[in-house]
C-alpha cells in the first residue's frame, strides 16, 4: 500500500523534521484511515522499497530518508 509506505517514510525522519506533518496526520485520523483501508481489504501494510537508481536494490526506510530536508515553514 503506497499510503503506508509514505507514512512510514515520514515517520523515519528525525523527530524535529517530522513533527509538524506527523501531528497533522494524527489530528486528521490518517493512521486510522490506513488501518481501516486494510480492514476493508484495500491493501496491506507489506511492501518493499526499491532504489531505482541502483538496480532496484532493496533499501531501508532510514536509508531512503537520509539527507532529506523538509521545506521550511
Amino acid at each position: 500500500m503506497t499510503d503506508q509506505a509514505s507514512v512510514d517514510l515520514v515517520m523515519a525522519l528525525s523527530e524535529k523534521d517530522r513533527a509538524a506533518l506527523a501531528e497533522r496526520m494524527s489530528s486528521r485520523h490518517g493512521f486510522r484511515q490506513l488501518s481501516y483501508m486494510k480492514e476493508l481489504g484495500m491493501g496491506n501494510d507489506r511492501y518493499r522499497l526499491l532504489d531505482i537508481d541502483n538496480g532496484e536494490a532493496h533499501i531501508l526506510l532510514k536509508d531512503a530518508v537520509a539527507g532529506v530536508k523538509p521545506f521550511a515553514a
